[in-house]
């Protein structure tokens, strides 16, 4: 079958048309002033209640977008992003070198290959953190056999180098 030259650009926007409604509409869910009022008010008198003193955080993916924000909390003691995606930051507007300056507590940030380098070593996140009080108890590792996402799908033969 024959394709246009248009063909590729349909399918992506009726992708993105077609995307979760947090993909499509996340401009409308910032971390300051959104996101962050949910977890002050809601996520954090919760868990306080339960009696949990001290707060780990993990995200995957986007995910490690909000773990790197709520880290901007003294509230958690700690943050782990597995193939963290600050690229996201993009979309609300942030930078990752500035999200990444609000960060209060220490990282570990586990990258594979193909993640952007702000997340790797020597990029943005290391770098700024290197300078913070916290900054020696941060761990960076690149898994270079590794592509994005390979913590939630597991071990799949082609992510193998």
């Amino acid at each position: 079958e024959t394709q246009s030259a248009w063909s590729y650009p349909w399918r992506l926007a009726t992708g993105l048309w077609h995307a979760p409604s947090m993909v499509r509409g996340i401009r409308n869910h910032p971390w300051n002033g959104g996101i962050e009022l949910d977890v002050t008010a809601k996520l954090l008198p919760y868990l306080r209640s339960k009696g949990v003193a001290k707060i780990g955080l993990v995200g995957f993916c986007w995910g490690g977008w909000f773990v790197t924000r709520a880290s901007s909390l003294p509230d958690f003691a700690c943050a782990v992003g597995f193939h963290t995606s600050l690229q996201v930051c993009g979309l609300v507007g942030e930078t990752p070198a500035a999200v990444c300056a609000e960060v209060k507590c220490p990282q570990m940030i586990l990258a594979a290959h193909n993640d952007k380098a702000d997340v790797k070593a020597g990029g943005a996140a290391e770098s700024t953190y290197l300078n913070s009080a916290f900054g020696k108890e941060c761990v960076f590792k690149s898994y270079d056999t590794m592509k994005h996402g390979w913590v939630n799908r597991g071990a799949i033969a082609t992510d193998l180098a």
